[in-house]
């Protein structure tokens, strides 16, 4: 995954979404990481839209904040050789895709 293609603040909320992920130990960043990551920005551009789709904001931190809950957790140096998992895998292909469509 080419991170240099990315925004500043797409940079930032997955720096955030790393670090959330080894703070929970976590080695392998899912969409839960990613949506926390999101959702945790202050006036960020998922929160504005969410909130004018009259998104029920608490309970989607809470449906991310329960998928989190149940990774599965490493210890010791795994932590910080931490991976993309499959499925966030699949959201930035599709970001990429959707990136390259809009030029």
């Amino acid at each position: 995954m080419n991170t240099d293609k990315f925004t500043t603040k797409a940079q930032e909320t997955l720096r955030q979404a790393l670090s959330l992920a080894a703070s929970k130990q976590h080695q392998v960043l899912e969409p839960p990481h990613l949506m926390e990551g999101l959702l945790s920005v202050p006036g960020g551009i998922v929160t504005t839209i969410l909130q004018k789709l009259d998104a029920n904001l608490p309970l989607i931190r809470a449906a991310a904040a329960d998928a989190m809950n149940a990774l599965p957790r490493v210890s010791g140096a795994g932590v910080s050789s931490q991976y993309l998992g499959k499925a966030i895998k699949r959201v930035f292909d599709a970001a990429t895709e959707a990136s390259k469509a809009l030029g």
